[in-house]
């Protein structure tokens, strides 16, 4: 854990694989937040929008996916945002971490990256040197970004899919599960496939 100020924590979102790492690191978890009910071995606190105060002593870990929640949170509850980079993770001294950034297990990170507020780094990711994650981006588990790639803000790249070095995505964009991106995409696309081709505009 990265941000000491915290006694207790809330997790929102019920990403099974990090709940279950931060079980094992003996944190103290009050529960988990969500729209309804999960199986989960945490207490279900309800919606986070529903939630009336949070206190200053409680951190807050986000592991959900959905990138209009990230952003009520990093409008409304700043001050209990919590950094969380897992014990497994490799991560270069000159990589730099946007407040309330995940990074999870098994994870590489390079030199000289840069990773906005609230994105999520999933299982198994790589992201090589020099390379720019935008705030609130979510990178699933298995991602690889080579060299020099600049991923904009609020996106989406499912599991598995390979950006090449120097690729540019442009805000608001999905990389389909196991895609191979070997050009730049445009803002609001969803690009899929091997090579990846823009399916829409989102």
């Amino acid at each position: 854990m990265k941000n000491k100020k915290f006694s207790n924590y809330i997790i929102v979102g019920n990403d099974q694989d990090i709940i279950g790492e931060l079980i094992n690191a003996k944190i103290n978890i009050i529960g988990y937040t969500s729209a309804t009910p999960q199986n989960s071995p945490l207490a279900f606190l309800g919606s986070i929008k529903k939630i009336k105060k949070i206190s200053k002593s409680t951190g807050l870990i986000v592991t959900a996916d959905d990138q209009k929640l990230r952003n009520y949170i990093l409008q409304k509850y700043l001050r209990n945002i919590c950094t969380y980079v897992s014990g497994t993770a490799v991560l270069e001294n000159s990589a730099k971490l946007g407040l309330g950034v995940l990074v999870q297990a098994k994870t590489f990170i390079s030199r000289n990256v840069k990773i906005g507020a609230l994105a999520k780094v999933g299982v198994g990711a790589q992201i090589h040197h020099d390379c720019r994650l935008g705030a609130l981006t979510v990178l699933a588990p298995g991602v690889i970004t080579l060299g020099g790639a600049s991923i904009g803000k609020a996106c989406y790249l499912g599991a598995g899919c390979i950006i090449r070095d120097k690729i540019r995505v442009g805000n608001n964009s999905i990389i389909g599960m196991g895609s191979v991106v070997t050009k730049s995409v445009p803002s609001r696309s969803l690009f899929f496939g091997n090579p990846a081709r823009r399916i829409k505009k989102i």
